[in-house]
């Protein structure tokens, strides 16, 4: 059955088996790129209404865009069939911002802002990277 395809064994012997150990691994690299955001955010009532998984935290003096589902940057013959790109729009963003960028690389996003409306245009992952969610970490002023 299942245990045989994922390679556990006997429960109670306390062992982490090597796709759980390879899982913790992937957390790990993730918690060192974002970690900031997951330890100092606090939820934040903002709305990404075209793409309603995308959610924002407040931290201390900025705010952190979690954005799902990106493309990939790239040479178009090695890119085909990427997820969306972009320019995207949050409402509910009560702080001017002064500055956004990629918490991965620190590459900085154009951005605009309209009263309580935010939009940035988030580049897509450098190619040859993904982590499923990815975090830009906006300066607000103060």
């Amino acid at each position: 059955g299942a245990n045989y395809l994922l390679n556990i064994g006997p429960r109670g012997q306390g062992a982490i088996e090597p796709i759980q150990r390879e899982l913790f691994h992937i957390l790990g690299r993730w918690m060192k790129l974002y970690g900031e955001a997951i330890y100092d955010g606090r939820p934040y009532p903002a709305t990404c209404a075209a793409f309603p998984k995308n959610f924002v935290l407040r931290g201390d003096g900025c705010l952190y865009f979690f954005i799902h589902d990106l493309g990939k940057q790239g040479n178009k013959n090695v890119t085909v069939g990427g997820r969306y790109a972009g320019d995207i729009a949050f409402a509910g963003i009560g702080e001017r911002i002064e500055s956004i960028a990629w918490m991965d690389n620190g590459e900085a996003l154009e951005f605009s802002q309209d009263g309580e409306g935010f939009t940035a245009h988030f580049t897509g992952y450098p190619y040859g990277m993904s982590t499923c969610v990815r975090v830009a970490k906006a300066i607000v002023e103060k």
